[in-house]
């Protein structure tokens, strides 16, 4: 006695509804089918604005359900559909199919034509695309009816038959359903032959693609098919994203750059022959995450979607990858007698002996793209900066080092390769400047601190170029940086004693972090003021704002007029030191208070006043102060966790509502010491690993 192997009608939803997820997706199916009738083109007709307005209604009227009703009883919204006038139509001139080729073949799922048929092209001689017989399912993906009018040629009528997905999957057994049908002549059916499908009772949420959306999506699915097949939505032509090129790989100069190359990969399968090229889209025109990568087509159809494979991020150049549009043309791949693509062509089954070469190998190509391109930007960027006023202005003056130009040019240069707009762009104006006069001032740790800061995608590559300098000036330099990690080290011992915190050490502590900025932040070196315009500035600025030696005489901060006994805030700051810029255009505002004083509410508005007159005063003197960004930083001692204190409680309340982009920020003396520490510690890393990479 044997046992019965059941397929139950839920299959109609898994290969339906549940595998082509999106209109666009459903409707490369069915045009994929017009191209193996031997159809010279296939119409798509679709009311997009039809489409959005019954969408908004029945989205209006769900909600209203779920307000009177409940959400439960209203049910879900993406399994609603829309009215049954809203209709999709695809239509084609192929062979089309009889009544009885309707029965046998496309009412079988899972039919396979190659194998049933036993060809692998169809009578007009196209390379048949469908394979695996789940097709004809697709239309399940966006509607809940589906309609197909088909005629064959010489046959006196056309045949209709509608499938109603609610009625395919009502039992839960291995009954055939009833497929309703009917014979149709007049206009309402096909002239001569071909197939028309209807898809009705459009899923709401399936149905939501943009019509630019739907064209390009199919246009890119089929952008290796051949002249004797067009594809038209709403009567325009669908053709492949066009996209410009900056540069293709591999190197063809008699090729441009949109055109393959042929090639012949060695595998335990033979020989396998199959065009490709990994080409990089013009700067300024990066490519959505989805689009980047190789794409895969085997005859004519899409195989396998963008996919960056098994690159490595860490290679120079990787942020080449938003720009990648890499296409190959692999036959080969669909010639088998195994199936190696997927139901969704998405994806190739990768891990078997026929593809772990082809993927090594395309992983190979697209890596050695990205380094080769990234070489031939930098290339060219080298030259420009050269060339460019900017640059020159900042590196040719007899105040740089000429042993050291070279080496700000070819920083300039990567810096500007990494930049979509070059030495145009705003962090190439950011940046440089921060870069070359750290070189001037033999300041290399704060220049190298203010880049590490940035989210610049070749920092290690800038490393190795500084590394440049000579042996000495380097020892000089780890020199420095491990002196301040050692001072940095001492004054958290003291700090966490708690001795740091006495009032006794207020003076010795202003005069600590006044001439050496940097243990605030590394950026804040001796660079920062070594201009002579910069010093005016600041100098202006103190006067202006009563500051530094600009303090009116007979002031005393203990005055009762200054003093508030609840809480001991000074009216006027315990400390504040200007940094300024004008090639950074820059004004670092640093209020410092005494560390037996908790920082509150006050001491920020305080800090945020002298913020106001600063920007006051800068916007009065025009020109390009009128450009410059104020910052401010409050250090201090922050007050208990557990304080209810109303001030206290309202600057705790402004520091969790802190973005990053304030241009205020409250830290406590250890947090300082702890950014300070870390920052300096990770510079030594990177040093010491770009030496290491040296020597291999």
């Amino acid at each position: 006695m044997s046992m019965k192997f059941r397929v139950a009608p839920h299959i109609v939803q898994d290969l339906g509804l549940n595998l082509y997820t999106s209109l666009a997706r459903v409707l490369v199916e069915l045009v994929a089918n017009a191209h193996d009738a031997d159809s010279p083109d296939v119409s798509i007709t679709l009311d997009e604005e039809k489409i959005r307005v019954a969408r908004e209604k029945l989205k209006a009227a769900w909600a209203e359900k779920v307000k009177t009703l409940g959400a439960d009883t209203a049910g879900p919204l993406e399994t609603m559909t829309l009215p049954p006038d809203v209709q999709i139509v695809i239509e084609d001139k192929g062979v089309g199919m009889s009544r009885d080729e309707l029965q046998s073949k496309y009412l079988v799922i899972g039919r396979r034509k190659r194998e049933a048929e036993n060809r692998t092209h169809t009578e007009g001689g196209r390379v048949l695309m469908g394979r695996k017989g789940i097709g004809k399912l697709a239309g399940f993906g966006v509607a809940h009816k589906v309609t197909i009018i088909s005629r064959k040629e010489g046959e006196p009528h056309s045949t209709r038959i509608v499938l109603d997905f609610n009625e395919l999957i009502k039992n839960n057994s291995t009954e055939e359903v009833d497929v309703p049908e009917d014979k149709i002549t007049g206009a309402e059916g096909i002239p001569t032959k071909g197939t028309r499908i209807v898809l009705s009772e459009l899923i709401s949420e399936s149905a939501k693609n943009k019509e630019g959306t739907i064209a390009d999506a199919i246009g890119d699915h089929f952008a290796m098919i051949g002249g004797d097949f067009a594809m038209k939505l709403n009567g325009v032509d669908v053709t492949p994203t066009q996209r410009e090129f900056a540069y293709a790989y591999p190197q063809n100069d008699e090729l441009s750059t949109d055109k393959l190359v042929e090639y012949v990969l060695k595998t335990e399968h033979g020989e396998k022959k199959f065009r490709y090229r990994i080409r990089f889209t013009k700067p300024k025109h990066q490519l959505p995450a989805r689009e980047r990568g190789v794409r895969i087509y085997a005859h004519n159809r899409l195989a396998s979607a963008p996919d960056l494979l098994d690159i490595k991020t860490a290679i120079h150049g990787i942020n080449n990858t938003h720009y990648m549009d890499a296409v190959v043309f692999a036959d080969f791949i669909d010639d088998q007698k195994v199936d190696y693509i997927a139901s969704n062509r998405h994806d190739l089954r990768w891990d078997t002996p026929l593809l772990v070469p082809f993927r090594a190998f395309l992983t190979e190509q697209m890596q050695d793209a990205i380094e080769a391109y990234q070489k031939s930007k930098e290339d060219a960027a080298d030259k420009t900066v050269q060339e460019d006023d900017f640059t020159k202005k900042l590196i040719d003056n007899d105040r740089f080092p000429r042993h050291r130009k070279k080496i700000a040019y070819k920083i300039a240069g990567q810096i500007a390769a990494a930049q979509g707009d070059g030495v145009q762009s705003a962090f190439y104006k950011r940046a440089l400047p921060a870069i070359v006069n750290g070189l001037q001032q033999g300041e290399i740790v704060g220049a190298i601190a203010a880049l590490a800061r940035e989210n610049i995608p070749n920092f290690q590559a800038l490393i190795s170029t500084v590394t440049e300098l000579t042996r000495q000036e380097f020892d000089d330099f780890m020199g420095v940086i491990r002196a301040r990690l050692d001072g940095v080290h001492a004054l958290s011992k003291i700090y966490e004693g708690v001795d740091f915190k006495k009032g006794d050490n207020e003076k010795e502590l202003h005069k600590l972090f006044e001439n050496n900025p940097w243990l605030i932040d590394p950026t804040f070196t001796q660079f920062l003021t070594s201009n002579a315009s910069a010093k005016s500035l600041n100098a202006r600025l103190c006067k202006e704002l009563k500051i530094g030696k600009y303090i009116p005489a007979g002031y005393d901060p203990k005055g009762a007029d200054e003093t508030k006994a609840e809480d001991g805030v000074n009216l006027r700051p315990d400390l504040v030191t200007l940094l300024s810029n004008d090639g950074l255009h820059r004004v670092i505002i640093i209020e410092l208070k005494a560390p037996n004083t908790p920082l509150n509410g006050h001491h920020l508005r305080q800090l945020q006043n002298y913020m106001g007159l600063t920007r006051d005063f800068l916007d009065e003197q025009g020109g390009d102060l009128k450009n410059y960004k104020i910052e401010g930083y409050l250090i201090g001692s922050k007050a208990d966790a557990k304080s209810r204190a109303e001030e206290v409680r309202w600057l705790r309340d402004q520091i969790k509502q802190q973005q990053d982009t304030s241009d205020w920020k409250v830290f406590d003396i250890g947090e300082i010491l702890r950014r300070t520490s870390q920052a300096h510690r990770q510079l030594l890393d990177i040093y010491e690993k770009s030496l290491a990479d040296g020597e291999k």
